[in-house]
């Protein structure tokens, strides 16, 4: 669950790659990306949950010299060597609505 929002059971997941994670100008596009797809699901009455176990698992891996079994499970998913998952994520209907975003109001925000 996440913000309240539960998925039904039927959801497509999906992962957004990239050939070279560290690079900062990707990393920002993989964000703008993940903010727009969210919004266009939104908009359709969709909604998104991240799924970040899977790149933990992966960076873990790395990290502690594992042997990387999430990692080469998920570069088989996206194709073979080269392509790394950055952002994995799940699209489902709602099964209730999501509270709205407190927003301020113009005037607070003008200089």
């Amino acid at each position: 669950m996440a913000l309240g929002i539960n998925l039904v059971l039927v959801f497509v997941a999906g992962v957004i790659a990239m050939r070279d994670d560290r690079n900062d100008a990707q990393r920002i596009k993989a964000g703008r990306l993940w903010q727009r797809m969210h919004l266009w699901a939104t908009v359709k009455g969709l909604a998104m949950q991240p799924l970040n176990q899977i790149n933990e698992r992966v960076d873990r891996e790395a990290q502690l010299g594992m042997k990387p079994r999430f990692g080469k499970e998920l570069e088989e998913l996206l194709g073979g060597p080269g392509w790394r998952g950055v952002f994995t994520f799940r699209l489902g209907y709602p099964t209730n609505d999501a509270p709205e975003s407190p927003r301020r109001s113009v005037e607070e925000i003008l200089v």
